[in-house]
């Protein structure tokens, strides 16, 4: 009777324990289904960010913020995002400028595109085909900048409601100047996680970091040097680029004929999961622009 008792125990474990198995591999199986599905993902065009599951690349209905000391490359990185979106891909974006004019990055959008740095450079003829082109280019796309000093989701939905698809990628460039109060950073970001939640599209905020960063041996900002709490946003970029404080490297190690160094260091914080983890991207010097 022990016996027999013992046997009926042990099928009973087994079974649990096959029960538990086939729970477990279809809790795996949705949840790699979920990582998995690219409808609710705006790439970035950037592989090494792209291929960071924390990052999830622009998760549509969500807000993401790349934080940087100004002149690091935040405006180059966003409008490298953007072209890639709106010109590549043929995803609406949204481009929200907060201090500068809207033709002021639509020219350094045009010359990332061509390669032609300024008016001097379109008396050859090479070059003002390159401009044209990518002038062709820019204008066929469903890409759209506004100004707004204060942007606010019914003023931003409003003009949205303008474009010939609904944009599926904002871009607010940049909060944490300052011109701009850290009540009022705080305020734009509110205001951008409500348009992503009523929208469903994918928001990237670029913002200044704290002058601390400066001080430090390594000059990588950290969530304290923000305007706004972390919490605020689902995934945090830090970025910091060698060159900004060591300057461009010597002439003796540069490659006439395409100077690339792997210069930009990234820090992504999934907020959710609080976590980091460490990114290199290359930067060209002559061109200006991250090298994909």
């Amino acid at each position: 009777m022990l016996a027999i008792d013992k046997m009926c125990m042990g099928e009973l474990a087994m079974k649990n324990e096959n029960m538990l198995r086939q729970e477990k591999e279809r809790a795996l199986d949705k949840a790699t289904d979920i990582l998995m599905d690219t409808k609710d993902i705006i790439k970035t065009g950037f592989g090494v960010l792209d291929n960071q599951w924390t990052w999830s690349s622009l998760g549509k209905g969500e807000v993401r913020l790349l934080g940087a000391r100004p002149g690091v490359g935040k405006t180059i990185l966003a409008l490298s995002i953007a072209e890639y979106n709106a010109i590549r891909m043929n995803i609406p974006v949204f481009y929200i400028t907060i201090q500068s004019p809207p033709f002021v990055l639509m020219m350094r959008l045009l010359e990332f595109m061509s390669g032609v740095k300024g008016s001097r450079d379109l008396v050859d003829n090479d070059a003002t085909c390159l401009f044209n082109e990518a002038y062709s280019r820019v204008k066929d796309a469903p890409l759209y900048f506004r100004q707004h000093e204060y942007p606010t989701m019914k003023g931003i939905t409003d003009e949205m409601c303008l474009c010939s698809a609904p944009p599926q990628l904002v871009i607010v460039d940049e909060i944490g100047t300052m011109t701009m109060s850290r009540r009022e950073a705080m305020r734009v970001t509110k205001e951008m996680r409500k348009l992503a939640e009523y929208t469903g599209a994918a928001v990237l905020i670029l913002s200044n970091v704290a002058r601390q960063v400066d001080l430090r041996d390594d000059h990588m900002p950290v969530l304290a040097d923000l305007p706004v709490d972390a919490q605020m946003v689902d995934s945090i970029l830090m970025m910091y680029r060698d060159g900004y404080y060591n300057g461009p490297p010597s002439e003796d190690l540069m490659d006439d004929e395409e100077p690339v160094y792997d210069d930009a260091h990234l820090v992504i914080h999934d907020c959710n999961l609080r976590r980091n983890i460490g990114v290199d991207m290359e930067f060209s010097w002559e061109e200006s622009c991250f090298v994909r």
